[in-house]
């Protein structure tokens, strides 16, 4: 797919089933979205900038750089964003308002998140991770990244594990559900939690946990 004409164009997967698209096979087109409630898979990789807004349905990648270069971002905006196999991502992501999010990784596998994690930059917005068949491992790089520690957004671990292992992991609002696991074990900075809910397992790892309010009835352990 090629454009050389004039203007703004955009390229959207959508529809209610299942399709496949090769990252390569788009070039001179300036944005691209998912829409629509089936799940889209990006096949192969690509050095070009291609700007992702995830907006319905899942957009699921089997390599990292099918997402494009690292320069043009990803736009959580009530979609699922899922790693098929084990990728590493350096794209930036950005949360739209109000959004309802996910971000899940197959069952074995690891999606490693190395980009920008704005959501601090978004207001009443929530990111799910993992769900109850997608039970693999993100691994959140956060440095320099912001979660919103008193923010009004939240965080829910749904299934599998959220690692963090950055110098910023203020969460704000958490919840993790029973089975899941929030993992600081790597953590470089002292992980602090505004709000914490559920019944899952927390790994503080070396640092003592800080937390300012919640109703867990989980576990809270060191690694």
């Amino acid at each position: 797919i090629f454009d050389s004409g004039p203007g703004f164009d955009t390229l959207t997967l959508t529809g209610n089933g299942n399709g496949s698209f090769a990252a390569s096979s788009a070039s001179n087109i300036e944005a691209f979205q998912k829409t629509g409630t089936g799940s889209w898979t990006l096949t192969g990789t690509t050095t070009n900038v291609t700007p992702w807004t995830i907006s319905g349905g899942t957009l699921a990648i089997s390599n990292g750089a099918a997402l494009g270069a690292s320069s043009g971002s990803v736009t959580l905006d009530g979609g699922t964003l899922r790693a098929s196999v084990s990728a590493t991502v350096a794209n930036d992501i950005n949360f739209s308002d109000g959004s309802i999010s996910t971000v899940s990784a197959a069952p074995g596998q690891t999606l490693t998140l190395n980009g920008f994690w704005n959501l601090q930059g978004a207001t009443n917005s929530k990111v799910i991770f993992g769900s109850a068949a997608d039970t693999g491992t993100i691994a959140l790089v956060s440095i320099g990244s912001t979660f919103g520690l008193l923010s009004n957004n939240s965080i829910q671990v749904a299934g599998g594990t959220l690692q963090t292992s950055g110098t910023d992991p203020g969460l704000a609002s958490v919840t993790v559900d029973a089975g899941a696991i929030l993992d600081f074990s790597v953590q470089q900075g002292q992980p602090a939690i505004y709000n914490l809910l559920g019944g899952g397992t927390v790994i503080t790892g070396a640092a003592a946990l800080v937390l300012g309010q919640g109703n867990f009835s989980g576990n809270i352990t060191g690694a």
